[in-house]
């Protein structure tokens, strides 16, 4: 059974996407299309939610593992070291984890 997860972390006027485990492949690669024959369905939210100030983050260990290099990432997409570090630094910052 896949899990798949996105971590949702807000505080008054800003929010964090952060990506890790099997959902980053599928969701944050720009060349989407050669991989699975269509557009990727994720570039267009993405790209505006960076713009609305959302922080788009994947986990550089999931990254890692699954031999994703930051060039075939979308631009919007930051690297953190890991999921569970970006977790702890945005909570020591206010921001509220929330998981579904």
């Amino acid at each position: 059974m896949k899990k798949y997860f996105f971590l949702f972390l807000f505080t008054t006027l800003s929010a964090l996407v952060l990506s890790q485990n099997n959902s980053v492949k599928g969701k944050i690669i720009k060349n989407f299309g050669e991989t699975f024959n269509v557009e990727n369905p994720n570039s267009q939210l993405i790209k505006e939610l960076s713009n609305a100030g959302v922080d788009v983050i994947t986990c550089g260990q999931t990254a890692m593992l699954r031999k994703i290099d930051k060039s075939v990432v979308l631009p919007e997409v930051k690297f953190a070291l890991s999921a569970i570090t970006t977790l702890l630094q945005y909570q020591n910052n206010g921001y509220k984890f929330i998981k579904f």
